[in-house]
């Protein structure tokens, strides 16, 4: 396979290969709960869904998404995510 997958159960050593590939292109700005600033436009990106905890990859009754989703910023303008928060 060429190219890398980006689905949970398949990635095993590929996870950090997608981070490196991201992280390392100067044309991507790779937002994993983490925030920039773009022409005055604060962007933050969260890939947890808290409606959606104990579906997809998220262990059943985990904590982790809320506690993810709680760390977004109050000035975020734009919010990237999966899905709505609840």
């Amino acid at each position: 396979m060429d190219g890398i997958r980006l689905d949970n159960p398949y990635l095993g050593n590929e996870e950090e290969k997608r981070r490196t590939l991201f992280r390392n292109n100067e044309n991507v700005i790779y937002l994993e709960n983490d925030s920039c600033e773009v022409f005055d436009i604060t962007i933050d990106g969260c890939p947890c869904t808290p409606k959606f905890c104990g579906g997809f990859q998220y262990p059943r009754q985990s904590t982790q998404p809320k506690m993810l989703w709680g760390q977004i910023p109050e000035d975020c303008d734009i919010l990237i995510s999966h899905g709505l928060p609840a």
